[in-house]
């Protein structure tokens, strides 16, 4: 949606996703596990959107190395938005950017307007597989989340038909 709004994207993600994620839009990626995309980045960025927990302050809310860097490109008055460090909302503000966490809160609205963008092609949810909402099609859906390499999302559903 940042591209049909004439954003210029940069990703993280691994190796083996950089052709998916150029294929979702994406300008330019970086692997987050092999290269330090903060120090790539030249030109400060207008957003950014963390949604990758930091392994070193899992649980605790806080943004730890991975917000750091996500900090150090934002422009001066930038917005970080983080669907994983909770406690973000609490720093106090720093070169003016606005940090915000965001968390879903699901309304007939928002689900009417991505049905709609699905519909017109401007909205492509990858669904990797789909399980059914049974004792082993949980265990399933669990394994399959716990393997590499990820890509799409696992859909649980209460029916298969």
């Amino acid at each position: 949606m940042a591209k049909q709004h004439g954003a210029y994207v940069i990703a993280t993600a691994r190796d083996y996703n950089h052709d998916f994620v150029k294929g979702l839009g994406a300008d330019e990626v970086f692997d987050y596990t092999k290269v330090d995309f903060a120090s790539k980045i030249t030109d400060p960025v207008d957003i950014v959107l963390d949604s990758a927990m930091d392994p070193s302050t899992f649980g605790t809310g806080l943004p730890g190395d991975m917000g750091e860097k996500n900090f150090s490109v934002i422009k001066d008055g930038g917005t970080y938005i983080s669907v994983v460090a909770f406690t973000i909302n609490q720093y106090p503000k720093v070169r003016g950017i606005d940090a915000h966490f965001f968390q879903a809160r699901p309304n007939r609205a928002d689900f009417e307007f991505i049905v709609h963008h699905m519909q017109k092609n401007k909205l492509n949810i990858h669904i990797s597989e789909t399980y059914p909402f049974t004792a082993q099609g949980l265990l399933q859906a669990y394994r399959k989340s716990e393997e590499l390499p990820k890509r799409g999302k696992i859909v649980i559903s209460k029916s298969m038909g």
